[in-house]
Parts: structure tokens; sequence; C-alpha cells
């Protein structure tokens, strides 16, 4: 399966989850402040799997056996980039606040990151 359908199975499956909630509309985001601050060491095809963990902590979801993280993310009232920790669980089912993005990275087979992507509901 090619990283382009698995990236937009992952987003089908993260829309899925929010349950009979109407969709968000996706939006690709403009968080210049998070990727020049928390998360300026992503570097496709240099930054490894370990060193996302070391500085990010565990993932809110893994896939394809932890081949593909993906984090949570929010911007606050003022402009700051936030790692969203917390999350509902109702019928044992995820849940975050509205705005939250979702950061997915893809790791190549010797952990190494081949891309990543920030995509936000608005």
């Amino acid at each position: 399966m090619s990283p382009r359908r698995l990236f937009l199975g992952l987003l089908l499956l993260m829309q899925l989850g929010t349950g009979c909630t109407p969709a968000p509309e996706l939006q690709p985001a403009r968080p210049e402040k998070l990727f020049q601050g928390m998360l300026a060491f992503l570097e496709d095809g240099k930054c490894t799997r370990e060193q996302v963990l070391l500085r990010l902590g565990p993932p809110m979801a893994q896939f394809e056996g932890e081949r593909i993280l993906a984090y949570a993310f929010r911007e606050d009232a003022q402009g700051e980039w936030r790692l969203e920790a917390r999350a509902v669980v109702s019928d044992g089912r995820l849940s975050y606040p509205p705005g939250t993005s979702s950061l997915v990275l893809v790791f190549s087979a010797d952990s190494v990151l081949l891309r990543h992507s920030l995509v936000v509901a608005r």
C-alpha cells in the first residue's frame, strides 16, 4: 500500500472515530510557530522514531507495527501550540476537543522519518 493511501486511510479512520458528530472541515494547517519551535527537529530522512518518542512521548495512536505515529496538538488563545495529552474516552473511543490538529509521522522500516504532515480540524 502506498504511503499516500495509508495516510488518507488514517485520516478517514480518525474521522470515523468522531462518532455521530458532524465531521469538521479539514484544512491544511499553517503552524509556522509549531514547526519552527517544538517540531523544528523533524526532518524527513534524518529524524528517527526514537528521537520523536524522546521529545514528544507516547503518541495518541500508532499503526502498522508502530511505523506510523500520530500526535494531537492544539493552538491556544495566545497562538501557542501545545501537545494535547488529554483525551475524553466515550464509548471506548478517544475524543479530542474541536480544533485539535493531527500530526502524522511515517517511518521507514529502519525507523527513519519518511514524511510528516499536520492537518487541522476547524
